[in-house]
């Protein structure tokens, strides 16, 4: 019976040292976006989605972007100063942190196309919506570009036209659809340009238009 009890004993001694530590558990520090792409002089919010509280956020050129979290909340509001690329670092008080990448733009409402260059990255407006592609091959009347976690090719021998949802399609398909065409490439160029500048009158008449501007 005694040795049975001394077996009690010893089975509780892990537990009772191992409930009175009084460690919390570490998260790491996670957001729902870790890149932007703004405006000059408008605003982004980006949403902690896992931390340890205690939030501080610095970004890396204040004259570029600015952001301040609201106290009491885990959101980050980002504001856009002037056109440049920059980064916010975000802490919490267990010393966690991670970085948002911070794009801001200003276009010009004329700026329907673009000469694109082979390794640069342009941002884009259609309608409301900002985002962002980078050119990884280019030559008269062919062009490669990442967009959306996709890689597409444009040729003006084919495919010259990329949807909204990032799909390259013929003139044939453009024309059934132009209000869902984000962009073209312009015949015998290296012209990215707004489809309310293609040729094909019904593509043109029925397109919305689209800015374009490099990023810096």
């Amino acid at each position: 019976m005694k040795l049975k009890n001394l077996f009690l004993a010893l089975a509780a001694v892990p537990f009772f040292f191992a409930s009175c530590t009084g460690e919390t558990e570490t998260f790491d520090l996670k957001v729902d976006n870790a890149e932007v792409i703004i405006e000059v002089g408008s605003t982004a919010t980006v949403k902690i989605t896992d931390g340890n509280s205690g939030y501080t956020a610095t970004p890396n050129n204040k004259e570029t972007a600015t952001a301040e979290i609201k106290k009491g909340t885990t959101e980050i509001t980002i504001s856009g100063v002037a056109v440049g690329t920059t980064e916010v670092k975000l802490e919490d008080s267990k010393d966690k942190f991670t970085t948002i990448k911070v794009i801001v733009v200003e276009f010009d409402e004329t700026a329907t196309k673009v000469t694109v260059e082979d390794g640069k990255s342009y941002a884009y407006k259609h309608e409301g919506t900002i985002g962002s592609f980078k050119i990884t091959s280019v030559k008269a009347g062919e062009v490669s570009l990442t967009i959306g976690g996709k890689t597409i090719k444009l040729s003006d021998a084919g495919t010259s036209y990329l949807t909204t949802s990032y799909e390259a399609v013929n003139n044939a398909a453009a024309t059934q659809a132009p209000g869902s065409i984000l962009m073209c490439l312009l015949a015998n160029s290296s012209d990215v340009a707004s489809a309310t500048l293609a040729t094909n009158a019904a593509i043109k008449d029925g397109a919305k238009a689209t800015l374009f501007t490099e990023i810096k």
